[in-house]
């Protein structure tokens, strides 16, 4: 194994130089080129020292998607069949194409935490799907691929407080961003958002709402009893527990247009070919990003809790309402609105 550090100057006079790896006196392996000589030494060095630990310097040239599939043909077998789904989905759901179709040899830690960063789940889905990512790096280093994994520095997003992430619109405000959609873009996907706004349900619950969940009497409300984000298995509510949200009167004309003509297990919101909603299509379909001003999907939940609350009801039963574990949890919405003292003292700064 030899390294060949190489001076080139170039038309204005600067020097950059070249590492160049080979195995044997004649088998040409990689090559970098850098502005400091000591960056393409530590670099050859490097190389090096992975050749010599059994990484295969073609293998690692494969494009991420390819090693992916190897990875996933061979799961089978070696782990529970849950576990090769739930892997598998992961790597639909939240691998992206830039990072699919990079060689493996370039990918950083720098990259795997830009995905984690992008994930917008809870703690628990975050550090299983952390974990996912984890076992194929593992599986890349111990068959020749990878000298290390680029996992290793990642850490999860520190969560950031209700408060801090909240950013709810007021149901008038709503209804404005609704109506625009509405007009420009989308108006069965602009229902799907006032409705997500009025009744607080979780995105991976109204994607299996179905028509017998819907209750008509003695007061509409939704029975939520399942979820399921894309690519995942319907699975019990966050909270584990059956739980039933009223419709309110805005939105109950939209939900019985929805149901009209259809079975009790059809479901009750669907894109206009009657697929299953997709998160990131619907944010495509109702120019999400340009429209929102800096909004997630999930503050459409903080709409109903906010306005809930500032519409008088009892936050006893607005946890209910949303299926929380604790009152805790539902207090924090209470903190972000401010106590009827803040409201009072704000009102006589203002006079």
């Amino acid at each position: 194994m030899t390294v060949h550090i190489r001076t080139r100057v170039g038309k204005g006079g600067g020097k950059s130089y070249q590492a160049q790896v080979f195995k044997g006196k004649n088998t040409y392996v990689a090559s970098k080129t850098f502005d400091r000589r000591k960056d393409a030494v530590a670099w050859g060095r490097e190389k090096e020292s992975e050749i010599k630990s059994g990484v295969d310097p073609v293998s690692t040239k494969a494009f991420v998607r390819d090693v992916l599939n190897a990875w996933e043909e061979i799961l089978p077998g070696q782990i529970a069949e849950s576990t090769v789904k739930y892997y598998g989905s992961v790597m639909r759901v939240h691998v992206p194409q830039w990072l699919k179709g990079k060689r493996l040899c370039d990918v950083t830690a720098y990259d795997m935490q830009r995905v984690l960063n992008a994930i917008d789940l809870s703690a628990g889905s975050k550090q299983r799907i952390r974990t996912a990512f984890m076992s194929f790096f593992t599986w890349c280093v111990d068959n020749g691929y990878l000298a290390k994994s680029p996992m290793k520095g990642t850490r999860l997003p520190r969560a950031d407080t209700v408060e801090m992430r909240m950013n709810p619109f007021t149901w008038p405000q709503l209804e404005a961003f609704a109506g625009r959609i509405a007009q420009q873009y989308d108006p069965l996907m602009a229902d799907v958002i006032l409705v997500l706004g009025y009744t607080g349900l979780r995105w991976g619950e109204i994607r299996v709402l179905k028509v017998k969940d819907v209750q008509l009497k003695p007061v509409m409300r939704f029975t939520v009893r399942a979820s399921q984000t894309e690519g995942m298995q319907v699975k019990c509510p966050k909270s584990g527990k059956v739980r039933h949200v009223p419709v309110a009167k805005r939105v109950r004309p939209i939900v019985l247009e929805h149901i009209k003509g259809k079975d009790p297990d059809d479901l009750v919101f669907t894109t206009r070919r009657g697929a299953q909603l997709n998160k990131g299509n619907l944010k495509r379909a109702v120019h999400w990003k340009e429209l929102s001003q800096g909004r997630r999907l999930h503050d459409l939940r903080h709409t109903a809790a906010t306005e809930w609350l500032r519409h008088g009801v009892d936050v006893l039963v607005v946890k209910e309402w949303l299926g929380h574990s604790s009152l805790a949890v539902t207090q924090r919405y209470v903190h972000y609105l401010g106590t009827d003292a803040d409201i009072a003292a704000v009102m006589k700064l203002d006079d």
